[in-house]
């Protein structure tokens, strides 16, 4: 039709083509017609109908274009939401493993804390205590070594050691007083973090946890890991602080538990000493004519230090 209308072709209503102008006729309609550039004229009715051929070829260019163009817009809403869709399932799916593995420690946490109740019946000193607490937080880290080192007054001793280790050594002695002094845990996760805490880290030490053990905010023990498989998580620490205020639990309940003996002991001390206080003083008063005679001997605490007596001349 372009190449038709650029000759100068024109259509009557009738179906007469004509070439240059010049009608031919074919025995239908007017023999009006006109030359127009790229243009062609319809001779309805008697009337000339004029349609422009350049500009219908290219709308329906146009059209044909955005028919893929649309397509393609389609393609990639429906890309877009899938991508959205998915990227939803895959938020849903880390948090639910994130759930799963704060469940499975809240599991592991309270299975330690029963093991650790069930060991407070057969243990009644503190370093059963310590070491059936330390055997949990071992297992359930999964590291090579674990310590718990107690302070007494200004000394650092009573280490128990799972497995069995000597006694502490003096980098030991050196981190647990760093520990008192940050009063939080510290956790190197390489060889090179260890030796920027302590330049004389042994060098069988790649990796270390340290955390405190605390009774009324003060700094009484300290939890070493050491040489774990992978790094410390901050799921082991947690595990680890919730273990450590256990410990402190533990020291706190035997430490009362040792006052509580002790003044017991002194109180059925002084029972004794009042009892025997109260033997030496005399049974009776004596009967003398003329004479009205009373004593009595009234401690201030449990025993006193006065005694009284009759002498006969």
């Amino acid at each position: 039709l372009a190449r038709q209308a650029h000759a100068g072709l024109v259509v009557d209503a009738g179906g007469n083509l004509q070439a240059g102008g010049v009608a031919v006729d074919q025995g239908h309609g007017d023999r009006r017609a006109e030359k127009r550039f790229g243009q062609l004229d319809l001779l309805c009715h008697g009337e000339i109908q004029s349609f422009d051929l350049e500009d219908r070829i290219r709308q329906q260019v146009r059209l044909d274009e955005q028919v893929p163009r649309r397509a393609a817009v389609r393609a990639r809403l429906s890309l877009a939401g899938q991508a959205q869709l998915l990227s939803q399932i895959l938020k849903r799916e880390v948090e639910l493993e994130s759930m799963t593995i704060e469940l499975m420690g809240a599991y592991d946490q309270l299975v330690a804390m029963y093991n650790i109740s069930q060991a407070a019946r057969s243990h009644l000193d503190l370093e059963g205590l310590l070491g059936s607490l330390l055997e949990e937080v071992v297992h359930l880290t999964g590291v090579e070594q674990g310590f718990i080192i107690l302070r007494h007054e200004d000394e650092w001793k009573n280490l128990v050691c799972v497995p069995a280790c000597p006694e502490p050594r003096g980098f030991v002695i050196t981190l647990a007083l760093m520990i008192r002094d940050r009063r939080r845990p510290l956790v190197c996760n390489s060889r090179a973090e260890c030796l920027s805490i302590l330049p004389t880290m042994p060098p069988d030490i790649e990796r270390l946890a340290l955390t405190p053990v605390k009774v009324s905010d003060e700094v009484v023990a300290v939890i070493g890991l050491v040489n774990r498989a992978e790094a410390f998580t901050a799921g082991n620490q947690k595990l680890v602080g919730a273990l450590a205020e256990e410990a402190g639990a533990i020291i706190e309940r035997t430490h009362l538990q040792e006052q509580m003996v002790v003044q017991e002991r002194m109180q059925r001390e002084l029972e004794i000493a009042a009892s025997i206080q109260m033997r030496l003083l005399p049974a009776s008063l004596p009967h003398v004519q003329g004479l009205d005679i009373a004593a009595a001997c009234r401690p201030a605490n449990e025993v006193g230090g006065d005694f009284y007596d009759f002498v006969y001349n």
